[in-house]
């Protein structure tokens, strides 16, 4: 199903408009690096053997709670990035999604804090001065 997918947003993208720069990253660059991304973890998963006897369910009921805060985050991502910004609105939801998929280990607050911080901070650095594209402050914070 994952192949199946990935190869339908390979074609999907195919079609979107090219850039009009001949430099410039185009609007296909992004669901292309995404595509290839989903195609190659569902070649891993074909090509990954567990014995009969280990396999365990795919998801427990504590996993589709996981699932369900997963979506309700994902959903909320878009309002805060557009009131609260890119920085905080990733900050956020990365501190949230690494506490959801902590599981067992339990790692101190910092530690999250830490590498939500610097995840944020390097997505941030790559989009404003590698790829020279403007994120959002938030419309709170314009309003400061």
């Amino acid at each position: 199903i994952l192949a199946v997918v990935a190869v339908l947003f390979l074609i999907m993208t195919s079609q979107l408009p090219d850039s009009q720069y001949s430099t410039a990253v185009g609007p296909d660059v992004f669901p292309y690096i995404a595509s290839v991304g989903l195609l190659l973890c569902a070649i891993g998963i074909f090509f990954k053997k567990e014995p009969e006897s280990e396999q365990k369910p795919f998801l427990t009921r504590a996993g589709w709670i996981r699932v369900l805060k997963l979506v309700v985050l994902l959903a909320l991502y878009p309002v805060m990035f557009i009131y609260l910004g890119f920085i905080v609105a990733s900050l956020v939801s990365l501190f949230f999604m690494i506490s959801m998929f902590d599981l067992e280990k339990e790692e101190p607050v910092w530690k999250k804090l830490l590498v939500s911080t610097v995840t944020t901070a390097a997505l941030y650095a790559l989009f404003v001065f590698v790829i020279n594209i403007r994120l959002p402050a938030g419309k709170l914070f314009e309003l400061l």
